[in-house]
């Protein structure tokens, strides 16, 4: 794992990745993966990458966290949130936000449980998780994808993290 990956798509062939972990979990799943593709999913196409997100009553950051999957430089995903019960009007904020967005209700049950009811609405041929009070930084799909496209043997990848304090 000491070597360089590229990033995913091809205007970004020179970016390298410095630590070879990421974020991703490959399913078995038959959808293949195009080298560089840059096209937008739809709700109608099916995904390179499901993101699935649980979240309860984060009103106050899960704009950001959604706003970083939109700032994605790798555009091909689909974002399953899984509202688990909340009391604070989260998902009221997500409908019509991105025909990418799926969101899905449950009672609340933990996050745990909402990130499996996410699980079984995902697409993509890749499976990752971001939680509704995180940020990726925009090449951070890119990256994860080519790391993966690039070490078939591969079934996972995972990240580290660095905290930032927001004031307010």
């Amino acid at each position: 794992l000491g070597q360089n990956y590229e990033a995913f798509t091809p205007s970004r062939a020179g970016h390298r990745l410095d630590s070879a972990r990421a974020g991703l979990a490959r399913p078995d799943n038959p959808h293949t993966v195009l080298r560089g593709r840059l096209a937008l999913s739809t709700a109608e196409s099916i995904p390179v990458v499901s993101v699935v997100m649980p979240t309860y009553n984060r009103r106050a950051t899960i704009l950001r966290a959604i706003d970083s999957v939109r700032a994605q430089t790798f555009g091909d995903w689909e974002l399953i949130v899984v509202d688990d019960g909340s009391t604070d009007g989260t998902a009221d904020l997500l409908e019509g936000l991105d025909p990418r967005l799926r969101l899905m209700r449950q009672a609340n049950r933990g996050a745990a449980a909402a990130r499996n009811l996410g699980l079984t609405a995902c697409r993509g041929r890749y499976i990752t998780f971001l939680d509704s009070d995180d940020e990726w930084l925009p090449h951070f799909l890119a990256l994860t994808c080519g790391f993966l496209e690039r070490n078939p043997a591969e079934a996972m990848v995972a990240t580290e993290s660095y905290e930032m304090k927001y004031d307010g």
